[in-house]
């Protein structure tokens, strides 16, 4: 359910309810304007729209909606009206109501900034005037502005180009959203000063207004994205910008089942170099769980590095000792140790408890890591109050997911360049130190901010399909570009396993083990040369070898698109895709012209 809309100078997209991509002259300004239903828990609770009228006229257009949002205790519906002017203004109108009693988190607007506003400045009027400052360029773990009425921005590049944004309803505050992979700055309704969940009652209303106005924008550049009507320049060099990093699977023995000989064979064809399990030590079964993972590994002849969690402060140097000891006497070969207390990040105490267990259990030669089991927010909130514990660790490893505030595949993929964004922050603030990205998963593992149950692990059906096959490319791609030390990536084997798996024991290779990792297969370690995607739709990794380079590129997006490709010294190519059209080599300059399907890989290996 997308439109595209116009009006006068700015371009938008009103896609399920959301106002995305606002463009003036070309330039996207708005990132997304949308109506958040969060419960306890900050889950979003998705609409169901009972009413979608939308029109466009010649120099605006409005749109009438209505929509249910119902899921467990939670019963809301609101009506909102969208309008855009010819001068260059929208306007965002909503009004809810409640049709039962629950709690919540928040009820109202939020508006994405994009990240490329990072480091512009920015007026802010609150009830108590106005202030200057600047979108954050370091990710900021708090909040930048509090207490928001208004905002005032330019935009990067765009000299005379001015965005106003205004909010009624609620006073609004603004986070860096890049903490959790996002790629924006987000402003939200209801200030997190206040106590939360908030008790909602049947017949409570909420209204809210939200208003944004562009000036200085050239109306002959209305015209939306023009990039996206012209092939992508992709061009692939020899110069290398890195290595790809030892890569590891995960592993939950208890939730996803044995690694049977069938999963096994498939898995051992792979260029993977380590099992990631992670262990809750409080719980009853943690030596099952403990158990399973060795066998696992042990399955497919692999070294076991384990993330363990002690919640409990008064048994967690025991539960930690005896994990060790466990593993020592299995004769587990260990890749590294992690360790966590009740909260998602590394306490000194937690540190030291494991660094004693490691070396009481003869495995004091075995890396201790250390960092955030859930998001860079928490670490970097560490970071800042002084409690990483960096000095007692070998290196810091960081867990990441595109799918803590939103689903829609677009903002999935806008994700990957904040991957690399966040591993050189966090190397930053651990002085350096080696960042371990993992365990790098497509859906959202740990809710650190959850304030109830948080409920079972979650599957997403898309992690077997071509879309998770194409999204987990740009994240190595992005991860291994910015140095990560290892990569810990999708499941091994069950329901979102790299290897489908079921209660049978069938074993089916997902588009991502056959697209992805096994055109990996001989290119362990190896140096990555320099790819340039001239557009966000298209993400490319290029190992090399002595005498050429394979090229894997990958289209992110549900259009085909159009791409040539430069490969400046290769003498010759040859292509391997599923289905699809050859490519045409251009004998006038050398370049390889080919038509990627959505979320298709394709193959080139290039000699030179």
């Amino acid at each position: 359910m997308r439109h595209e809309l116009r009006a006068g100078p700015l371009s938008v997209a009103l896609e399920d309810g959301t106002l995305r991509y606002v463009r003036a002259g070309g330039r996207e300004v708005v990132r997304q304007v949308y109506v958040a239903v969060r419960d306890r828990n900050w889950g979003t609770v998705p609409p169901r729209f009972t009413m979608y009228d939308v029109r466009q006229a010649a120099d605006g257009f409005e749109a009438r909606l209505a929509a249910e949002t119902a899921q467990g205790d939670i019963d809301f519906i609101w009506e909102g009206v969208v309008t855009g002017t010819a001068d260059g203004a929208l306007e965002f109108r909503m009004r809810g109501e409640a049709r039962s009693d629950f709690l919540r988190n928040r009820i109202g607007f939020c508006v994405l900034h994009p990240d490329t506003l990072a480091g512009e400045r920015v007026v802010v009027a609150s009830e108590d005037g106005e202030t200057e400052g600047a979108f954050p360029e370091r990710i900021s773990p708090h909040q930048p502005f509090f207490g928001m009425i208004a905002l005032r921005h330019g935009v990067p590049g765009a000299s005379g180009l001015e965005v106003e944004i205004a909010f009624e309803g609620d006073l609004f505050e603004m986070e860096d959203q890049r903490n959790w992979t996002d790629a924006s700055f987000k402003t939200y309704c209801t200030p997190l000063s206040r106590p939360f969940p908030a008790q909602v009652r049947r017949g409570d209303v909420v209204e809210q207004v939200v208003r944004i106005r562009v000036t200085g924008a050239d109306e002959a550049g209305a015209g939306g994205d023009a990039s996206k009507e012209a092939p992508v320049r992709l061009r692939a060099e020899r110069r290398t910008v890195g290595a790809l990093p030892p890569l590891g699977l995960l592993y939950d023995a208890v939730a996803d089942g044995p690694i049977g000989p069938d999963a096994a064979a498939l898995l051992k064809a792979l260029p993977i170099d380590f099992l990631y399990a992670a262990v809750s030590l409080d719980d009853a079964a943690w030596e099952a769980a403990l158990d399973g993972a060795a066998a696992g590994a042990a399955a497919l002849g692999l070294p076991l590095a384990i993330a363990a969690t002690a919640a409990a402060d008064d048994r967690a140097a025991e539960r930690l000792a005896a994990c060790c000891a466990r593993l020592a006497r299995s004769g587990t070969r260990l890749r590294a140790f992690a360790a966590f207390g009740a909260g998602a990040v590394t306490t000194a105490a937690r540190a030291e408890a494991a660094r004693a267990a490691l070396d009481a259990a003869g495995c004091g030669a075995v890396p201790l890591l250390g960092g955030s089991r859930a998001n860079y927010a928490e670490l970097n909130r560490a970071a800042e109050a002084g409690t990483m514990p960096y000095d007692r660790l070998d290196g810091v490893c960081l867990a990441m997911n595109p799918q803590v505030h939103a689903f829609d595949r677009a903002s999935i993929v806008e994700t990957l360049p904040m991957q690399a964004l966040v591993v050189a922050n966090a190397r930053e603030a651990a002085g350096g130190a080696p960042i371990h990205a993992g365990p790098v998963t497509f859906t959202q593992r740990v809710n650190a901010a959850a304030t109830g149950e948080a409920g079972a692990r979650t599957h997403d059906p898309r992690e077997r399909e071509p879309f998770a096959a194409a999204w987990t490319l740009g994240s190595l791609r992005r991860l291994a570009e910015a140095g990560a030390a290892s990569i810990a990536v999708c499941d091994a084997v069950g329901e979102s396993g790299l290897v489908a798996t079921d209660a049978s024991g069938a074993a089916a290779p997902t588009p991502a083990y056959r697209r992805l990792f096994a055109a990996l297969g001989p290119y362990r370690g190896a140096l990555l040369g320099a790819v340039q995607c001239g557009d966000a739709s298209v993400e490319a990794i290029a190992p090399l070898s002595a005498a050429g380079m394979r090229l894997l590129v990958a289209n992110v997006s549900d259009a085909p698109r159009a791409v040539r490709l430069e490969a400046p010294g290769a003498v010759g190519f040859a292509a391997n895709r599923e289905g699809a059209e050859a490519p045409v080599l251009s004998e006038a300059d050398g370049t390889i012209s080919f038509e990627l399907q959505p979320y298709e890989i394709a193959r080139f290996d290039l000699n030179y």
